[in-house]
């Protein structure tokens, strides 16, 4: 499950170094959003949308912003918050939220 707005926050935070290596971050986004773990086409992945005044109402809109705030306004229970932002990090984990902090999973594997 993604978000719209965490997609479009991705797709900007690109680096805008080299072609080549936005090219293949590029293409690694749209594998991302279009197919599944094993490379099968499927339906694009559903995005949720959480609206804005949801984001904006929350407690964390002021330190945070509204895209971290509209994570946290989001009910995905289910669901684990993936965050590369340290900030959203201890609100998702007071509510009881399953949040990774995403640096160190890649740190782990290697990519940094």
């Amino acid at each position: 499950m993604v978000m719209r707005s965490v997609l479009t926050e991705a797709s900007n935070l690109l680096p805008s170094g080299s072609d080549a290596l936005k090219r293949r971050l590029m293409a690694a986004l749209r594998r991302f959003i279009v197919f599944d773990a094993i490379e099968t086409l499927i339906t694009p992945r559903t995005e949720h949308y959480v609206p804005s005044a949801n984001g904006v109402s929350h407690s964390a809109f002021l330190p945070l912003g509204l895209t971290d705030a509209t994570l946290l306004a989001g009910a995905f229970d289910l669901t684990t918050l993936l965050t590369d932002n340290l900030e959203p990090y201890p609100e998702a984990s007071h509510a009881g939220r399953d949040v990774e902090y995403f640096t160190y999973s890649l740190r782990d594997v290697g990519l940094l």
